[in-house]
């Protein structure tokens, strides 16, 4: 490729890469088309992409997608903790604004240009901009690498360890929650284990449980975290056990629907995984279905931030067709390692259900575990507000710990006492015995 003149400080590298890669997000269709129209033409640049929001372009950055961003100052969902990860991330940007633009964007990101600026001077930005704030070699990172950006004083003197775990799925409750808190009750037996209701449209494992729902997500967001100190004194008033059977596992309940879910941020959000990453060996995260409203940004970083991806869906052909859908929007807009991204079936029955390896095809990922319909196990769970993996018994509960054994890479445990759902139906059963038994010697008499 031709070197850019004017510019000889970094010609000579030049050479050696791929054309100069822009991502255009202007929040204007027509003056997009016409910009992109001239900047394609040059041969020193590509335009890798053409944003409809400002979280569609942070991805792009995240991910180290793009070597130059053309922002507008109208872009949709362009906020200030966008605007200042895109400082932080050291990707040059080039700003755009209105001659009545009060926005602080400039501020931020830097002088903007006028609106009506010509193309030519516009390339000439983007050529300046790269030159003077891109590094000279580029290279690859892995997953993990690209979206770890949290301030290293989150974790003080130790690294983030734990390994973080996101459940997420389709629309239509196909038992994300029940996977969460089940799996996490099962890795709670065998190392130090949390799981976080991020679900911020309908969160529900306070209620599953019995816990604190006053003892949440947003209380913990209200505290202070700008100091390491204060996030900790903030989570030993917020975390509860998950369960009285299994209280070696802790919970951080969701947001209540009374709380703006704006309340916690993508920045809190991931500061606060990196500093539970210091403390839990397993970071269990429940986002549920939304990736396209509000609270998008929380659980796309909680996305980027996971090692591991595990998608819930029902077996039936609705959930099988909401799931398509997710994962369309997942594989577009989210932007995850695929190789981090793991099927799981839920409720899964051979008699009205299709095969799992027809499942796999139709949804593109293989299935990782597959949880089988257990109707009366799972709904005497629900009723004493108990995970079902602490019913031995269980179909499901057994499935669960051969997902948990999968992720920990060793034997699952149960756990050492009898659980309280095991004594209630031997109970019931002694006491449906004995009225059986006293009603057949009456009738004998």
């Amino acid at each position: 490729m031709a070197g850019i003149d004017g510019h000889p400080d970094y010609t000579s590298s030049q050479a050696a890469l791929p054309m100069l890669r822009v991502a255009i997000g202007l929040g204007d269709a027509e003056r997009e088309r016409t910009l992109m129209s001239t900047l394609g033409e040059n041969g020193d640049l590509v335009i890798v992409d053409r944003c409809l929001s400002a979280d569609q372009l942070l991805s792009l950055v995240r991910f180290g997608e793009v070597d130059v961003v053309l922002v507008g100052n109208t872009l949709h969902r362009l906020n200030r903790s966008i605007a200042v990860e895109l400082v932080h991330s050291s990707t040059p940007v080039v700003l755009l604004a209105g001659p009545n633009d009060d926005s602080p964007w400039p501020e931020i990101l830097g002088p903007a240009l006028p609106w009506d600026t010509d193309a030519d001077s516009i390339l000439q930005a983007i050529l300046d901009a790269f030159a003077s704030g891109r590094p000279q070699t580029r290279h690859t990172s892995s997953h993990r690498d690209r979206v770890q950006h949290v301030e290293p004083a989150a974790c003080m003197e130790d690294p983030p360890t734990g390994r973080v775990v996101v459940v997420a799925g389709g629309p239509g409750s196909p038992g994300c929650t029940t996977m969460a808190l089940n799996l996490a009750t099962t890795l709670g037996t065998v190392a130090s284990t949390i799981i976080v209701d991020a679900d911020l449209s309908a969160p529900s494992i306070a209620a599953h449980v019995d816990a604190d729902p006053t003892r949440n997500l947003s209380a913990l967001a209200q505290a202070g975290t700008a100091i390491v100190r204060e996030l900790d004194d903030a989570l030993a008033q917020e975390i509860q056990p998950l369960s009285k059977s299994e209280p070696a596992c802790s919970l951080i309940c969701g947001v209540p629907q009374s709380v703006p879910k704006t309340a916690v941020s993508s920045e809190f959000f991931e500061r606060l995984i990196s500093h539970l990453q210091c403390r839990y060996q397993y970071v269990l995260i429940d986002i549920g279905a939304d990736l396209s409203g509000t609270t998008a940004q929380v659980h796309r970083t909680a996305l980027w931030r996971a090692d591991d991806v595990l998608f819930v869906t029902g077996a039936d052909l609705v959930s099988l067709w909401q799931a398509r859908t997710q994962l369309d929007i997942i594989h577009r807009e989210a932007h995850i390692d695929p190789h981090s991204l793991a099927l799981v079936i839920n409720r899964y029955d051979r008699r009205h259900h299709h095969r799992v390896s027809e499942i796999e095809w139709a949804l593109g990922i293989p299935a990782t575990a597959v949880i089988p319909f257990d109707y009366p196990h799972v709904q005497r769970a629900l009723a004493a507000q108990q995970p079902f993996v602490l019913d031995r018994r269980s179909p499901a509960g057994r499935a669960l710990r051969d997902l948990g054994a999968h992720i920990h890479h060793g034997e699952m445990v149960a756990p050492d006492t009898q659980d309280e759902i095991g004594r209630e139906r031997l109970a019931l059963r002694r006491l449906t015995y004995g009225r059986v038994r006293s009603r057949l010697s009456t009738a004998k008499d």
